[in-house]
């Protein structure tokens, strides 16, 4: 099913448990985005989760919106400067189980910086041990990242890490002696049991 100005006005308008005015399109088998202008930018959260989204674009300029819900799509790529400049509030994005699988598309979602609220779990490149340092380090606004909140341990080694190289490069380059010697420093630095868990685990997949 396409999305058309007709589907548009037979859905009509929800209201999320946040309080926002919500677009449900979920579940109808949709390829692409498309006609979204129709919309008169009238909604704050749009809901196109259980589609066959491919490609994750072609947004007109909608300034209210600030939460898009996308999980369980087949997207494989992510047209970040069309997003970004197209949603320019946008502080929420779910893309959970979807086909990411490069650190080219974790490059495009880096462009949407004023996002606080990311989700990208079940996506291939979310098993990469740099995926999480490399997120924290390109999104300054970033606060919840696969619904585990960013600390300020992340924050202090995500300059190091993420900053280092970006993009494609990432990919089959050798690890940096720098990354991991920032790890074992935050672990050393860290009070929170928790978190130091969570950064041991980190340092574990990132040496093998």
């Amino acid at each position: 099913m396409k999305i058309t100005p007709e589907l548009i006005q037979q859905r009509g308008a929800a209201t999320s448990p946040l309080g926002e005015r919500l677009l449900d399109l979920r579940g109808l088998k949709i390829p692409g985005i498309r006609n979204l202008g129709v919309t008169a930018d009238a909604f704050d959260s749009i809901d196109l989760s259980q589609n066959e989204i491919q490609i994750l674009g072609n947004f007109p300029k909608m300034h209210r919106i600030t939460s898009l819900i996308l999980n369980d799509n087949e997207i494989v790529r992510v047209d970040g400067e069309q997003l970004a400049a197209s949603l320019p509030n946008l502080r929420c994005l779910v893309l959970a189980g979807n086909k990411l699988t490069s650190f080219a598309a974790l490059e495009a979602v880096a462009r949407l910086k004023s996002l606080e609220i990311l989700i990208l779990q079940d996506n291939p490149i979310s098993l990469h041990p740099e995926y999480r340092a490399y997120l924290v380090g390109r999104l300054p606004n970033l606060r919840l990242l696969d619904f585990v909140k960013v600390t300020r341990f992340e924050r202090k080694g995500s300059e190091f890490i993420a900053a280092a190289q970006a993009g494609e490069k990432l990919q089959g380059a050798e690890k940096p002696k720098r990354t991991l010697e920032v790890l074992r420093a935050l672990i050393q630095q860290c009070t929170d049991k928790d978190e130091m868990g969570r950064l041991a685990a980190e340092l574990a997949l990132y040496e093998k």
